[in-house]
């Protein structure tokens, strides 16, 4: 898995739709520029061959900063990252189709606390199986700002927590831990 931001529109930026969350445009956009969004891809161990690719991001700015994957054949997938969109979308768990922050019905915090534009909120999501389902996603953080001074991150090392960045670890039981400074 391979995971970040761009600014790069549709047409540029390698898409591939595994039958599961799948955003094909670039939805950030402030009206004078192009804002990030975050990107989740995935390429087979076994070819080199990318599998599934999508843009994930609201109206204004995201990025993902970090991903943990459960080993397995039917792999659990979280991302964490940062985000200023203030408003989710109202899909259930399926493609945004109204610029709104990527979400689930059975997101934890839905109430964007960031502060505004160029504020931020930390996010996390979890996908299962192999054509990329959307299980859920939410917002995490206070009323000021959780990044990107504060970007959550892959985690490597439970021993070690750098500073200026919050972790992600899926466990083998399938919950996720989240923490930082």
């Amino acid at each position: 898995y391979v995971v970040g931001r761009t600014r790069s529109l549709g047409g540029q930026f390698p898409l591939v739709d595994a039958g599961g969350f799948f955003q094909d445009k670039l939805n950030g956009t402030n009206g004078i520029s192009q804002l990030y969004d975050g990107f989740i891809a995935r390429f087979s161990l076994i070819n080199e061959q990318l599998e599934w690719s999508t843009f994930w991001g609201g109206y204004a700015e995201e990025g993902i900063t970090g991903v943990a994957v459960t080993p397995g054949p039917s792999p659990i997938v979280f991302i964490t990252g940062y985000t200023s969109t203030p408003v989710y979308t109202t899909s259930n768990c399926i493609t945004p189709t109204d610029n709104g922050f990527p979400h689930c019905v059975l997101g934890y915090d839905q109430a964007y606390g960031g502060g505004g534009i160029q504020s931020y909120d930390a996010f996390i999501a979890k996908f299962t199986g192999n054509n990329a389902t959307l299980n859920w996603s939410t917002y995490v953080g206070g009323d000021l700002a959780e990044g990107p001074e504060t970007r959550p991150s892959l985690w490597f090392d439970p021993e070690e927590i750098p500073p200026g960045g919050a972790k992600v670890h899926a466990m083998s039981n399938g919950n996720v831990l989240l923490y930082g400074n």
